[in-house]
């Protein structure tokens, strides 16, 4: 989402092969950039994949080294650029190699200085370091998740004994902050909806909010609900862009309601794997109460 910045500056377009930028880039010489946002560049998506790793490890963790090893194993493209859509957590990861590359900054520097402090947000409403002020993340002890989140992670080294139907997590980081490192309450998030929402937005211009949130049609003529990094559908008949998370202990949905000028923020510290789609449950009796 922070590209659209740069092609004012006129230092990359979206069409771009991403490989021009990271020589080291294995998918493929003509993937461009906006396929890796859009979610059809034939990226993998391993899964079982360990993505974190404990606080006392964070400081000699080399995420580059790590994914390094992750993209050798699979390092086969599934499907052929914008052949169709299947969401990536490695594209993410090289989108944050990608800022660090053209900024020549540190990914957590880059977001910090260019969004993070131009919202007026600081460390204490969100951050890229886990400190215990942060919720605890759960996991329902009897649960589906329960069940295979030992393929993920080591139980034993990243959760504690339950407590009721409960089991918490300890304190974590992800391998790659530029695909969930960033933590923070619900009301720094709306602040970023808001921005996102306003004429004239501090972070990106009309025409670039506009590619940002513009559907990407696969070759085949085929829609994806995916946009660049958001994906898009309506509710009640109205449009939103959306972009849900979860792992181990967290799951979270961000959404705005252009047409309308509104957005909504939804957190849980308990374990998310997929859409669940929570806002559609609240955000239709907001649109039943405008009828």
């Amino acid at each position: 989402m922070v590209f659209c910045n740069w092609l004012n500056k006129k230092k990359l377009c979206l069409d771009d092969p991403i490989k021009q930028y990271l020589p080291n880039f294995l998918y493929g010489n003509h993937i461009t950039i906006k396929q890796v946002l859009s979610h059809s560049a034939g990226i993998p998506n391993p899964i079982p994949l360990n993505w974190i790793h404990t606080i006392a490890e964070h400081s000699t963790f080399d995420r580059d080294k790590y994914f390094e090893g992750i993209m050798l194993k699979y390092a086969k493209p599934d499907y052929e650029p914008n052949e169709k859509f299947a969401y990536s957590n490695i594209g993410y990861f090289l989108l944050g190699q990608l800022i660090e590359k053209v900024s020549g900054l540190k990914y957590e520097t880059y977001i910090e200085q260019h969004i993070l402090q131009k919202l007026g947000l600081d460390s204490t409403s969100i951050s890229f370091t886990i400190n215990d002020k942060n919720a605890i993340g759960y996991n329902k002890k009897y649960s589906f998740p329960n069940l295979f989140i030992g393929w993920f992670i080591d139980k034993a080294k990243y959760m504690q004994p339950s407590v009721g139907g409960w089991t918490p997590f300890i304190y974590f980081y992800p391998h790659g902050a530029s695909y969930g490192g960033l933590v923070g309450t619900s009301r720094a998030f709306v602040t970023y909806l808001q921005a996102l929402l306003e004429q004239d937005s501090i972070l990106l211009s009309e025409g670039s909010k506009a590619q940002m949130f513009t559907e990407n049609i696969t070759s085949k003529g085929k829609t994806t609900n995916m946009c660049l990094g958001w994906f898009t559908d309506q509710l009640n008949g109205v449009r939103y862009f959306a972009h849900p998370g979860g792992a181990g202990g967290y799951y979270c949905e961000l959404r705005i309601y252009p047409e309308k000028g509104i957005g909504s923020v939804i957190f849980f510290n308990r374990t998310g794997m997929s859409n669940a789609r929570f806002l559609d449950k609240l955000d239709k009796y907001y649109f039943r109460k405008e009828k």
